[in-house]
């Protein structure tokens, strides 16, 4: 049985407690004045973050862990280095984030905002890293977690 969802979610194969571990998840986008995003929680600075980059919309996405899967720091970083290529091929600019969960009890992950992505363009970053889901933001300044699996 699939876990219970909001009305506006498709189901998912993923346990509840794993989506929920990735909502109790602090989203720090690196900027010389860090940015803590929490999903479903308006940021105001987003506005501004996102216009000084003249783009409308952005999503977060991590190479690392696939699957909730932990790697190896190496195999992590390569991912990493991986992924900026990817969103670089893409002509998108990003900045770097790092995922902190709020119950300390996953490894910190890196990942990218990356400026300009719409929802499909993130999603299929987040499938081709194998990731269960991404995080979008779009003019409401809200960022929102989308499963892919």
């Amino acid at each position: 049985m699939s876990p219970r969802l909001p009305a506006d979610e498709p189901a998912t194969t993923l346990p509840a407690a794993l989506i929920a571990a990735y909502r109790a998840t602090r989203y720090i986008v690196q900027t010389e004045a860090p940015l803590t995003l929490r999903i479903n929680q308006p940021e105001t600075a987003l506005a501004a973050l996102l216009g000084s980059h003249a783009v409308a919309e952005a999503a977060i996405v991590s190479a690392a862990n696939p699957g909730s899967q932990p790697l190896p720091d190496r195999e992590n970083a390569a991912r990493h280095r991986a992924l900026q290529a990817a969103v670089a091929q893409l002509r998108l600019a990003a900045l770097p984030t790092r995922h902190v969960a709020d119950a300390g009890d996953w490894p910190d992950e890196s990942g990218l905002l990356v400026l300009g992505a719409n929802l499909e363009a993130a999603s299929a970053l987040g499938r081709r890293f194998g990731q269960n889901a991404i995080v979008s933001i779009a003019a409401d300044n809200t960022p929102r977690l989308h499963l892919l699996r």
